[in-house]
Order: structure tokens, then C-alpha cells, then sequence
């Protein structure tokens, strides 16, 4: 099984006010680079901006937002075929991609496979964009990197390939830089400058002074400026920025410490946490921080799984009402699906597991999934089962799932799935040793010759 998660190949919207003009000149001024790598932490605007230049460009894209589970090769296929679809243009490579699953990624089968998509993007009728957003969450896969290793030097004019990471990918950028096939985005370019901070933050009128003290304090960070300008049309701060308690007066740093730091410190954590709940969240409903701080728990927030949550009817206009606020909450698919930016989610999840306890977030969890099964979603379920700690509800669910997951060639998940549970509890089911047998061996079973033992 290698399900496809849509939501995944959706763009993220963004407000058309807010462009970062002189990034997406940038962009622009690139057009002999095939590859355009945006790296930088989090909270620096990487997926905005690449987002703003998708809607600006009005070009067919494929947006692919990767985690841990695309460094399967079976699972990245998948999208990846999916994200084809999406253009409109055939999938030439079905035949190769299911002889690759059947040969284990070996061999062969894999070069077959890149020359053969290699070939495809080269064929496609039009200017095209390809993004891979979070790179840095399968750089650890040959597979993938081979792919794209692969790619760049025969991409052709018409298709421009974003990369977006944390960290940099390990693909030969040296190379690309000599060749003239690289652009970099980076987070220095990615802080706002005096004229964009101003400009982001026109509507709170500041003076020169005011302006220079919160692009001060924030040094240009994109959540930081997001944050301040939030709470302040909001009314939590006074538009001038003068506040009694201004922006970064959070708790001491060490000496030399960056408030801001790539790799964040206690005090970091403590900072963005005090000014989250007492500068933003402190300036929402009651009900609307009771709806985050429920629904944080998910990847992707749909207000259907949300309502199973809260137990409300409300999730869609909650949604929709905090994307529009254009702060850590972004609209997928026109609104089908959200996403919330990752320091907001850790924040919360803080903030649950301290009200709810560890009972009360397991609790949380197990809801989750059965809100998922109802809807036939078994690798969400899963997750959300691990969660859970239901070690027997879990244990039935990959009985069920082990023999489509050898089937499809996903060895790789059956493996993690199996590694997470207690080895008492593998121990004890000669299903579950079975299946990891299986899965170690990383062979493929033809239908029926790998039924349970006892099965008959």
C-alpha cells in the first residue's frame, strides 16, 4: 500500500498584497538556472515565497510537500504520479515503476526509471514549474536524491525545479554553481529588509523609531514580523509599537545568544511561547483557541476530522477564519485541507499536554483515528494509534495492512511500523514475527503466499 495523501500536492495560498518583490525579481532574474534552491530555518518565509511566485507565474505546476514517509521510493512514486496528473500530462512510466517496486529498487529497474522520467519532463508541452517543498525531511534517501541528481542537467528550458529545505541537499551544488544551473535563495536574502518591513507592516502606521525597534528584534524574520503585525491588528499591542512590554522582552538570553537562532535555545522556546499565548492567542475567542489547541494534534487539519475532535460543527469557518488572519495557518486546496505553521503547532501541543496530560493527549489521539478509519484512511490511523499507546487496536490495524504493504513493495514502512511497537509485543504474535520476517527480507510475494500463519 502506498496511499496518496492529496492535501500533500496542494500549494499553499498566499495574500498577492504581500509579495516579496525584489525575492521574486531574484527568481526572475535566474533564467538560466534549472534548479532554484530556497534554504533557510524555519519561519523564514521559504514556502510563501515560492508559493507567491506559483500564483504570480500563472504556469502549470507540480507542488510536492515532502516528509519523513517520501523517502520511500514506492510512496514518492506515488505522488509523484499523481502530482503528473495534475498537469494534465500523461504518467509514461507506469510499466517501470511497477517493475521497480517488483525488484526491490535495484539494479536495472532504477536507471530504467530515471532515464525513463528524465525523458518524460523533456517531453512535456509547456512551461512548467516542479517544487519539492521540505527536501530536507528525505535528503536521507538515495532513491530520491538520485532522482533529482539525475534531473537537473537534462532539464530543459521550459521547467524550472524549487527545492526548499532547511538544510542543504546532498546533490552536487558545487557543480551546479560552476554550470551556471544553480540560483540560491537563502536566509539571508529571506529577512525582510527596512523598506519590505515597512511596507509589511503599513497598516500599523509605526514611526521611524518604532520600525527600527521591531526590525530590531526580530533581525528581519519573517514569523517574528508576522507575529508583531498580528497582535498589533488586534489590538493586543498599540499600533505605534509602543507597548509595556515590548516585543522580545521575553526572558534573558545568555550573552551572544541569537533570539532567533537556527538551532533554538530554552530561551527561544520560552520567548515564542510567553509572546504566543499572552500577544496572539490571549487576542483570540475562547472557542477559536480551544479549536487549535484540539486540532494541533493533526498534519493536516480538514474540517471534517477536526469536528470529530472538538465535537463542533464549526471546523470550516475556524479554518477559514484563521487562515484569513494570515498567521501560521495556511489554506491547502482551496480550502480543503490547512496546514499550521510548525511553530505555532509545537507551541500548542505544549499548551494541550500540559491541560490535557499524557492520558488526556493519548485520549485526544485515539479519537483521531478512528475518526480516520471511519473514513478509510488506515496509514493516518496508524500514526495516530502510535500516539495513542493502543497497542491492540494498533496490532490489528497492521495485521490488516502488512500483507498490502508487502504486496505493494513498501518494505520500508512495514519496517518502521514494526520497529515502533514494543518488542514484547512483537514477541508474542507469530502474525507480527511473521510480517517482520517478511519485511526484512524485502521480497515480493505474489497474491495469497503470504498469509498469516494459522490462516489456513
Amino acid at each position: 500500500m502506498a496511499s496518496v495523501i492529496l492535501t500533500k500536492l496542494m500549494a499553499p495560498q498566499v495574500s498577492l498584497s504581500m509579495l516579496r518583490r525584489r525575492l521574486l525579481a531574484k527568481i526572475e532574474a535566474a533564467g538560466g538556472a534549472r534548479l532554484i534552491l530556497v534554504q533557510a530555518g524555519a519561519g523564514y518565509g521559504k514556502t510563501s515565497l515560492v508559493s507567491s511566485y506559483v500564483q504570480v507565474a500563472r504556469l502549470p505546476y507540480l507542488w510536492y510537500q515532502l516528509d519523513g514517509e517520501d523517502a520511500e521510493p514506492v510512496t514518492f512514486i506515488r505522488h509523484l504520479e499523481e502530482g503528473w496528473r495534475g498537469l494534465g500530462a500523461r504518467w509514461p512510466v507506469e510499466p517501470l515503476a511497477s517493475r521497480l517496486v517488483s525488484a526491490g529498487f535495484g539494479g536495472e529497474s532504477i536507471q530504467d526509471f530515471l532515464a525513463a522520467f528524465v525523458k518524460a519532463v523533456n517531453l512535456l508541452p509547456e512551461r512548467v514549474l516542479l517544487i519539492f517543498e521540505d527536501y530536507h525531511l528525505v535528503q536521507h534517501s538515495e532513491f530520491v536524491n538520485r532522482l533529482i541528481e539525475r534531473l537537473v542537467p537534462y532539464l530543459p528550458p521550459k521547467v524550472r525545479l524549487f527545492i526548499t529545505s532547511r538544510t542543504p541537499p546532498p546533490l552536487p551544488l558545487a557543480r551546479y554553481r560552476a554550470r551556471g544551473w544553480l540560483a540560491e535563495i537563502t536566509a539571508e536574502d529571506l529577512r525582510f529588509t527596512r523598506s519590505e518591513a515597512a511596507d509589511f507592516l503599513r497598516e500599523l502606521a509605526l514611526g521611524e523609531e518604532a520600525l527600527d525597534r521591531v526590525l530590531q528584534r526580530t533581525e528581519g524574520w519573517a514569523a517574528g514580523l508576522a507575529l508583531f503585525r498580528y497582535a498589533a491588528l488586534s489590538g493586543v499591542l498599540p499600533p505605534t509599537g509602543e507597548s509595556p512590554r515590548p516585543l522580545g522582552s521575553g526572558p534573558a538570553q545568555d550573552e551572544g545568544e541569537s533570539l532567533f537562532s537556527e538551532a533554538p535555545a530554552a530561551g527561544f522556546v520560552a520567548y515564542i511561547d510567553e509572546y504566543l499565548k499572552e500577544e496572539v492567542m490571549r487576542g483570540l475567542p475562547a472557542e477559536q483557541q480551544a479549536f487549535l489547541e484540539k486540532t494541533c494534534i493533526l498534519d493536516f487539519p480538514e474540517p471534517e476530522i477536526c469536528e470529530a475532535l472538538t465535537g463542533g460543527r464549526e471546523a470550516a469557518r475556524h479554518l477559514a477564519a484563521l487562515a484569513e488572519n494570515n498567521l501560521f495557518v495556511s489554506a491547502l486546496g482551496g480550502g480543503r485541507a490547512y496546514r499550521y505553521h510548525q511553530l505555532l503547532r509545537d507551541y500548542l501541543h505544549r499548551c494541550l499536554k500540559t491541560r490535557l496530560g499524557d492520558d488526556g493527549l493519548r485520549e485526544l489521539h485515539a479519537r483521531a483515528a478512528s475518526a480516520y478509519l471511519r473514513r478509510g484512511d488506515r496509514a493516518q490511523a496508524v500514526a495516530h494509534l502510535f500516539q495513542a499507546g493502543d497497542v491492540p487496536r494498533l496490532v490489528s490495524l497492521l495485521l490488516e495492512l502488512a500483507p498490502v504493504l508487502l504486496e505493494g513493495g513498501n518494505y520500508a514502512v512495514l519496517r518502521r511500523w514494526l520497529q515502533k511497537l514494543p518488542e514484547k509485543v512483537v514477541q508474542a504474535s507469530p502474525q507480527l514475527l511473521f510480517y517482520r520476517g517478511l519485511g526484512r527480507g524485502r521480497r515480493r510475494f505474489p497474491a495469497g503466499r503470504h498469509r498469516q500463519p494459522g490462516a489456513g
